[in-house]
């Protein structure tokens, strides 16, 4: 079971979305506070590049990041 899920909208932007407990936790700590209600929501979009960034923190930090290409 994946803890976030980066779901590509189109060639330039990325949907992110928790899937645990676990990975609502971890995105909190690299996003604002106003932005965690929409984090929640799976409401939060960012570029292809942050995205690999960010897949790439969570998974050395032990999430499993589901990210199709």
């Amino acid at each position: 079971m994946a803890d976030i899920f980066l779901d590509k909208l189109s060639s330039t932007s990325v949907r992110v979305q928790p899937r645990s407990v676990l990975g609502m936790l971890w995105l909190q700590t690299h996003f604002d506070d106003d932005a965690w209600d929409f984090l929640s929501y799976g409401a939060i979009a960012i570029s292809g590049t942050d995205a690999i960034d960010l897949s790439q923190d969570a998974n050395q930090s032990g999430l499993q990041v589901l990210f199709p290409k």
